[in-house]
Order: structure tokens, then sequence, then C-alpha cells
């Protein structure tokens, strides 16, 4: 059996994409993909960053709640 996934894809939260996460998985359900990865870019650096982490953060777990097929 094949599994179609992508584990290494980028949201708005990282510096080099701008997708948000709900059409991040609109398309891996089209394209027929039953997993994926969000990988986005780290940079603890940045004290923008460590406040954008908290909010990603807490953007996943909204999105995880009102897509149970995630």
């Amino acid at each position: 059996m094949i599994i179609n996934s992508d584990f290494h894809i980028h949201s708005e939260y990282s510096y080099d994409a701008s997708l948000p996460l709900s059409e991040i998985w609109e398309n891996a359900k089209k394209l027929g993909f039953s997993k994926i990865g969000i990988t986005d870019h780290v940079n603890f650096n940045d004290e923008k960053f460590l406040g954008d982490l908290a909010a990603s953060a807490e953007a996943v777990r909204e999105f995880q709640k009102t897509h149970p097929d995630m």
C-alpha cells in the first residue's frame, strides 16, 4: 500500500512561504495525501519569531480542532 504524504511543508508562519494551514490541507487532500508535516523555520535569536512561535502553535491547535480529518 502506498501512502501519499509530504513531511516538509512550510506555512505562512515561515519566512519563505505564504500559504495558510487551511489552504495547505485542502491542497493536500486534492492531491490525495493522507499525511502532511509542517516544518516551518525556527530562529530563536529573533524576538519577533518567539512571539510568532506562540501564535503559530495556537493557530495549529485551533486548526486541528476544526479539521478532525487532519
